[in-house]
């Protein structure tokens, strides 16, 4: 490879870099917002129990679809890649599974990925 070559490789590939980190660091793409598709882990912890039906990986919530009991997904907006976070809520007294009725119960979430 020529001299020059390598100088406009090298100069993309620190541009790549720069693009990446001001993407990273301004927020654009790695914090979860309503409407994004957010790939999570998250395991359900009652009284520091892991409880039945509470766990799930690589799991496509869609923010503000209102699939979960509600706190959940709103704990979960702010969330940036990476990062795992308890969200701490509790289920409805009418909750279909008696068991976790009116429970207050703590969900460690892990994002691992954002769809928009």
């Amino acid at each position: 490879m020529t001299k020059k070559i390598k100088l406009i490789i090298s100069a993309v590939a620190a541009l790549i870099i720069v693009i990446g980190l001001s993407f990273m660091f301004i927020g654009g793409g790695n914090i979860a917002r309503t409407g994004d598709v957010a790939i999570i882990d998250f395991a359900g912890y009652m009284d520091g129990t892991r409880f039945e039906g509470g766990t799930a990986y690589s799991f496509p919530l869609r923010l503000g679809s209102g699939m979960f009991i509600p706190g959940f997904e709103e704990q979960v907006k702010g969330m940036r890649i990476g990062e795992v976070r308890d969200v701490i809520l509790s289920f409805p007294d009418d909750y279909f599974a008696t068991q976790l009725a009116g429970r207050e119960v703590i969900f460690r979430v892990t994002l691992h990925n954002i769809r928009r």
